[in-house]
């Protein structure tokens, strides 16, 4: 869905957009969806364990790809650059880089290391009834990503307009209302899966799916407008770049642990509130 809304929106070249969405789409998984997950589980299950080696690999990957974003942004704002292009080559070759590491990512979790990321609880899935075989799975995918497809460069289309007659900043729009929606469906599986006392499910949809937008969906829109001939960068400015970087520090501490409660959720949806505040705030300045 992230990427379908940012190709859309880097048609009609609205960056910022591009930009924005695909942050707030990492922040909404690392707070809201984890958050909501944890605080729900932890009201029916006091204590409730994940696999910290797991997580502690998609720590290290989002930390990774943090470093990425930001170091456009800090070259840019200190102006120790050759140029003026050259923040855009830097996001452009560190899209190749991030793409890479993203393939090795898949080569470790579905081949070499799968053990680590296995669910402890796949006995008890195995007695449950199969609803979709995978040809009807992938009907059903198709059918729904053109569904998205339509639906997606309405809502771009509408972003301008929304924000005017709202009298809502089009950056509050593009981080928190447009990630919030496109994540509803990993929202509820979440929910429902630490309710289930199933973490491993639960971590790998919030906290897997920010790792894929990082290192995958960003680099990828990337180079896509390369090849378009658009100046998408990934100089993401200070205020979201500063974000980012707490967000994922955050959800580090909070996951070394291999243990969630409910406080943990907690400590999550309160810091996305606070977030939320400062983007309804949040301006971009004009351009010199």
């Amino acid at each position: 869905t992230e990427l379908i809304v940012s190709l859309f929106a880097l048609k009609a070249g609205l960056y910022r957009i591009v930009q924005v969405s695909l942050l707030g789409s990492i922040l909404s998984n690392l707070l809201l969806v984890l958050g909501t997950a944890f605080l729900v589980g932890g009201l029916r299950h006091p204590q409730q364990r994940f696999n910290r080696t797991a997580q502690t690999a998609s720590f290290g990957l989002l930390l990774l790809a943090t470093m990425c974003m930001i170091f456009p942004m800090v070259l840019d704002v200190t102006h120790e650059t050759f140029d003026a292009d050259s923040t855009l080559l830097i996001s452009r070759l560190t899209a190749v880089c991030m793409l890479c590491t993203y393939c090795l990512y898949l080569a470790f979790q579905l081949y070499t290391h799968t053990y680590i990321f296995a669910d402890g609880d796949a006995d008890e899935d195995d007695e449950e009834e199969r609803v979709l075989g995978a040809g009807g799975a992938i009907f059903w995918l198709a059918v729904i990503t053109v569904f998205i497809a339509y639906l997606s460069e309405y809502m771009v289309d509408a972003i301008r307009g929304a924000a005017d007659e709202l009298q809502v900043p089009d950056l509050f729009l593009g981080t928190i209302i447009i990630p919030i929606v496109g994540n509803a469906a990993e929202h509820a599986a979440a929910i429902i899966f630490a309710h289930k006392n199933k973490m491993e499910l639960a971590l790998g949809i919030a906290v897997g799916s920010a790792t894929q937008i990082a290192l995958f969906v960003v680099p990828a829109c990337i180079l896509i407008a390369w090849a378009a001939g658009e100046p998408l960068s990934m100089d993401f400015h200070p205020f979201e770049s500063t974000t980012l970087l707490i967000t994922v520090l955050l959800v580090g501490v909070l996951i070394q642990t291999g243990e969630s409660h409910w406080l943990a959720g907690i400590i999550l949806i309160v810091a996305y509130v606070v977030i939320s505040i400062g983007f309804f705030f949040h301006v971009d300045l004009p351009s010199e």
